[in-house]
């Protein structure tokens, strides 16, 4: 828990703008306005989820299934072969309960189901158990599963819109907190929400950075770019299918490649882009930068990202050591 007053049970302080929960709260209303056969499913977890006013608008459409996290994803399956479009709001972390329904139930199938996996990556003080640390390498090698990984508001209910016009499954994995909005970065053009955005070119390394990595690579690039580094960034928005002709073309105008991701390395997104470039017979210097392989302790966010050299300032000093690297 946040600090918060003990005789009120309000927190102490008050969010800034909207979180990206609250975001896809608002989309869904949207979503399920302009079509009948959108539904929502949750586990237990209707407010933190952002589904309240959801609730509120749409109560026949909406299904709290308790803490039943396999039977929410089997649920999904079935509303979707009935012909709804069936959206399921669970935490990265719960979602594991569920691993075998998504693989069988619904990527096997090939159905329509849309995956909102909310708190995904290090959530500082939800504590141990709940880092959603894990989402991308699971989800990776599931057969038919398209994943997308937002860096702000707009990216997010933009993807819901790409998601529902999809055949098959569809993970689309956000942060906790407050939502980022990189409108002025990208000078209003946001581009194919599926593939890559390119945000800097640079000669001598380029940053893949997924999800809410963006911000501090954005950071990091200002800082060298400024010291006379020419380093670019990419937002990594298309996880699964990758962007292969995004990556491979940046690989071959480029010396060295960084991939920062809030997952853990195994199995995660530089690993996916590692395997790429190799499969291509592209030899170039990648360094994948993410969570390592072990259970991360409790701790705020300022404190655990930078224990683990993941802000801006661990970045920078990685990125100038591999920059320096003469192999």
């Amino acid at each position: 828990m946040a600090p918060f007053n003990p005789t009120t049970g309000l927190p102490l302080k008050a969010a800034d703008g909207f979180s990206y929960s609250q975001v896809f709260g608002n989309k869904m209303i949207q979503l399920a306005g302009r079509n009948q056969k959108v539904v929502a499913i949750c586990a237990a977890m209707i407010n933190g989820t952002g589904l309240d006013k959801f609730y509120a608008r749409y109560p026949d459409r909406i299904f709290d299934v308790g803490i039943a996290e396999g039977h929410a994803v089997s649920f999904a399956a079935g509303l979707a072969v009935a012909g709804y479009r069936p959206i399921v709001a669970i935490y990265s972390t719960f979602l594991q309960r569920a691993y075998d329904q998504m693989m069988i139930d619904v990527c096997m199938q090939k159905l329509p189901v849309i995956f909102a996996i909310d708190r995904a990556g290090n959530v500082g003080a939800d504590g141990e158990t709940h880092h959603g640390v894990f989402d991308l390498s699971y989800l990776n090698h599931m057969p038919n599963m398209t994943i997308l990984a937002p860096a702000d508001g707009r990216e997010l209910a933009e993807m819901f819109e790409y998601a529902l016009t999809l055949d098959g499954p569809c993970a689309i994995r956000y942060p906790r907190g407050e939502a980022l909005d990189f409108t002025s970065v990208y000078n209003g053009d946001y581009g194919d929400i599926k593939k890559n955005k390119v945000i800097f070119e640079g000669t001598e390394l380029v940053i893949f950075a997924v999800g809410k990595m963006l911000s501090i690579a954005f950071e990091v690039c200002l800082d060298l770019r400024e010291k006379g580094v020419d380093i670019g960034l990419v937002n990594a928005r298309a996880i699964r299918p990758l962007d292969e002709e995004s990556i491979i073309s940046i690989a071959k105008t480029t010396k060295k490649i960084v991939t920062i991701e809030d997952n853990v390395i195994t199995g995660g997104f530089g690993q996916q882009v590692v395997s790429l470039l190799i499969n291509n017979d592209i030899n170039i210097p990648c360094r994948n930068i993410g969570w390592p392989d072990y259970f991360v302790e409790h701790g705020d966010d300022k404190e655990l990202f930078g224990k683990y050299k993941l802000d801006v300032e661990g970045i920078s000093e990685r990125v100038r050591d591999f920059i320096e690297r003469q192999t």
